[in-house]
């Protein structure tokens, strides 16, 4: 079984995360400083399009950590690795967060409308380019609140974090170095359907 303070997080892991979180707290930015990251950095990071945590819910990757393992133990017990990788997907009570943990900023590009399309921009996200939505050109309500958890871990010797976002499972960037054929092709079928807004 897995606790919260067993699993570790590689420094460029928790700086990745950072564009799933709308704001962190001192305690998060203070551990990313002393790794050699920059207020301005951070900023850049946390600005960056992408599903996001609601702060009512998490500022930190600790609070989203203690949050999953005390409310779903179980399942870090007994998870199945896949290339490497384990996926846990949580769907959190809305009772507890009646307006969500966070929004959903990934969408497909059948749900947008003629005039969104026209809008869609490539602009680069970690060495792929990814396509977004200007805000300005939104039609439609595309953003939705999500009760829905992503947590992806590395199998290494000790349960390694790759990243945790709210809203819709989305792989991460296609790339050919370091995923297997079938790993570059799922993530490069779903970013050529699908957008930031």
């Amino acid at each position: 079984m897995i606790e919260a303070d067993d699993l570790k997080i590689l420094p460029i892991d928790a700086f990745h995360c950072l564009t799933h979180f709308e704001m962190i707290n001192d305690e998060y930015r203070t551990c990313l400083n002393k790794c050699a990251y920059s207020d301005a950095e951070i900023n850049v990071r946390l600005s960056a399009a992408g599903s996001k945590f609601f702060p009512s819910f998490a500022t930190s990757l600790s609070e989203v950590f203690h949050y999953l393992f005390a409310n779903f133990g179980d399942a870090f017990i007994n998870f199945a690795w896949y290339e490497n990788t384990a996926r846990l997907s949580f769907v959190i009570d809305d009772k507890h967060f009646p307006e969500g943990i966070g929004n959903c900023n990934v969408v497909s590009l059948d749900a947008l409308s003629e005039q969104e399309r026209r809008c869609l921009t490539r602009v680069d996200r970690n060495g792929f380019n990814v396509l977004l939505l200007n805000k300005n050109c939104r039609t439609t309500p595309l953003l939705t609140n999500t009760n829905e958890c992503n947590l992806i871990l590395y199998n290494k010797a000790e349960p390694t974090l790759k990243t945790v976002f709210p809203g819709i499972f989305a792989p991460r960037m296609p790339d050919k170095w370091s995923m297997t054929m079938s790993q570059y092709i799922e993530s490069n079928d779903f970013w050529n359907t699908h957008c930031f807004c």
